[in-house]
């Protein structure tokens, strides 16, 4: 598929945060998930 939209950060506290981006444009058929990966530096 392609790439997806702009993530924006909705909320975030100290152990959480919510994210929302708009699916791609070109999907390619059914998406059932996305994969968010998060790495501390």
């Amino acid at each position: 598929p392609s790439l997806i939209g702009m993530v924006r950060k909705d909320w975030a506290s100290q152990n959480s945060i919510a994210l929302s981006w708009q699916e791609p444009d070109y999907p390619k058929g059914l998406i059932l998930d996305y994969e968010i990966k998060y790495y501390e530096k």
